[in-house]
Formats: C-alpha cells, sequence, structure tokens
C-alpha cells in the first residue's frame, strides 16, 4: 500500500531554543514505500563558536565547521529537496521550528513555509508499552536498529527505519482493532493519513 512521498529531517543546533540558537547540520532523507531515494546532508556555519556542550552532545567541533557554508548560502538547495513533502522526525516540531525560523529569515518578506509532520516520538508514544523509553536512541535499542546519535543524517536514516517499524505496528493496530475508519467525501482514507498526529504549521 503506497504511503507517498515524504522527508525525513532531523538537525544538530546549538541549543534548544529556535530563536537565540542556530543550526550546525542538517540530515534528510526523501523516502517513498520504505525506499530511499535521495539524501541531503551538510554542516551549517553558526556564525560562532560552539559552547563545550555543544560539542559534547554533538561531537561537532569548531574545526568542522571552519569551511560550512552559512544558512543562506544552502537555504534555496534544501527547499528544493523539501519540496512540499510531509516531514517526518523524532520530535519533529522541535526541527521544524529551527527549520523555519531560518528560512524565513533568509526569504523575502512575505515568504511562508508551511508543511505537514509526521511525529515518530508521537507514534510511539501511541503504539508502544507506557513503561518503554521513547528516545530516539532507546527506540533505536528496542528496535535493534544500528545508530549513531546526536548526527544529523544518522539520526535521519535511524528515524526512518524507527518509522518503518513503527508502520508495521500501525498497520496490526489499524487492520486488527481500529480498521482505519476515517473518511472523506465517504471514501476510506489511506493508512498513511492515520499517521499524521499533527499539522506542522506554526505562526
Amino acid at each position: 500500500m503506497s504511503r507517498g512521498k515524504a522527508v525525513v529531517l532531523d538537525l544538530e543546533t546549538t541549543g534548544l531554543n529556535p530563536r537565540t540558537d542556530k543550526i550546525i547540520e542538517i540530515g534528510a532523507l526523501l523516502v517513498e514505500d520504505g525506499e530511499i531515494l535521495d539524501t541531503f546532508s551538510t554542516f551549517v556555519s553558526p556564525g560562532r563558536k560552539l559552547l563545550p556542550q555543544t560539542t559534547e552532545i554533538t561531537g561537532i567541533t569548531d574545526e568542522m565547521l571552519e569551511h560550512a557554508p552559512v544558512f543562506a548560502d544552502i537555504a534555496e538547495k534544501l527547499l528544493a529537496f523539501l519540496g512540499e513533502h510531509v516531514l517526518l522526525g523524532h520530535s519533529i516540531i522541535s526541527d521544524y521550528a529551527f527549520l523555519k525560523k531560518a528560512l524565513v529569515n533568509e526569504q523575502p518578506k512575505g515568504f511562508a513555509f508551511e508543511r505537514n509532520g509526521l511525529d515518530t516520538l508521537k507514534i510511539a508514544r501511541r503504539f508502544l508499552p507506557a513503561e518503554q523509553k521513547k528516545a530516539l536512541s532507546a527506540l533505536t535499542a528496542y528496535f535493534q536498529i544500528p545508530h549513531e546519535p546526536h548526527r544529523a543524517l544518522a539520526d535521519a536514516q535511524a528515524t526512518f527505519l524507527l518509522y518503518e517499524k513503527l508502520w508495521d505496528l500501525l498497520c496490526l493496530h489499524t487492520f486488527f482493532h481500529f480498521s482505519c475508519s476515517m473518511t472523506e467525501s465517504g471514501r476510506v482514507l489511506p493508512l498513511s493519513v492515520c499517521f499524521v498526529y499533527f499539522a506542522a504549521k506554526q505562526r
């Protein structure tokens, strides 16, 4: 059953506040029906030295960012890669907030960046036992998914594989418990619609 295309997104940043912190690495996968069609990966210069705790968490150093482009230099290429696809991520709303702020800041006045999202964290909370930890590293260990944490492309790849595992759980729950009765204009919606837990639209 077709799930359509999506972009799996992960960002590494200098901190947790999109108003004051900066993106330092972007990893993204264009996926469709369980297959990776394309990848996007780049370091991004934050325009300032990294704090020691940022390097400790991400493994990214000032030396690694020395020749990295600033966000403005990769914004158009990134937008082309994202297209109008749904964004898939683990706690995607956080990365979406960083991405939206960075893109809006670099585009002409009036530019709007609005995308729907799929959040593997929310899906895991719905379908996995309450006692199971839901951090990406915990879930990859739970499903025995290879994972190098806190690097953008590796986290995106791990999130994609996690999504595939959760998709299998969704299908089981759908067919045997829910029957996916959501309808639109009298027709049954695709299973993928049942996976949309939020519309990532901030204003």
